[in-house]
């Protein structure tokens, strides 16, 4: 298992709500006044922001469950299941729609969709960008597990997680 899974795993792990940076927080309750009537909302931002990390922790919050991919919607069928979060969304209008009605077909009322960018229709959007403030509190997370990093040239969190990365490997 390479070094970059390893750390992952470690990280899903030991998670908590208390591992969100002061920008997560405020996306997290964003989110959350957004969920209170049924319907979809759009968690957007850049490559390495912290989206996934969110979306992990808004599903366990809420008590959704967290697809990394809405082709993944079909393992759910015959669940009972009250929301969803589903990653690596594409914004556009056609996919959007496409979604809307696998969560109507899987009577799923509330769902957070993840997009590097702004779904290009009508509905409600949170954006997560990182602030330099987030940065200490995820190398104070990545250190409680004992995971040292140089913030040196990284300049998004996928970066920091995984050096090669940086090498383009």
């Amino acid at each position: 298992m390479s070094e970059f899974i390893r750390l992952l795993n470690q990280i899903k792990t030991h998670r908590t709500e208390a591992w969100l940076t002061p920008s997560q927080v405020e996306a997290m309750t964003a989110l959350q006044r957004a969920l209170r009537i049924p319907g979809v909302v759009n968690l957007l931002g850049h490559v390495g922001v912290g989206k996934t990390f969110l979306g992990w922790s808004i599903a366990d919050k809420m008590s959704y469950r967290y697809i990394p991919h809405i082709e993944q919607i079909n393992d759910l069928q015959d669940m009972a299941i009250e929301g969803l979060v589903v990653d690596n969304c594409l914004p556009d209008r056609t996919a959007h729609r496409d979604v809307r009605k696998q969560l109507s077909f899987q009577n799923i009322r509330y769902a957070v969709v993840i997009t590097r960018r702004m779904i290009d229709d009508y509905i409600p959007y949170v954006e997560l960008k990182l602030a330099d403030q987030d940065w200490y509190k995820v190398m104070e997370n990545l250190g409680s597990i004992g995971a040292f990093r140089e913030r040196a040239s990284v300049t998004d969190l996928w970066q920091l997680l995984n050096p090669h990365l940086l090498q383009g490997v």
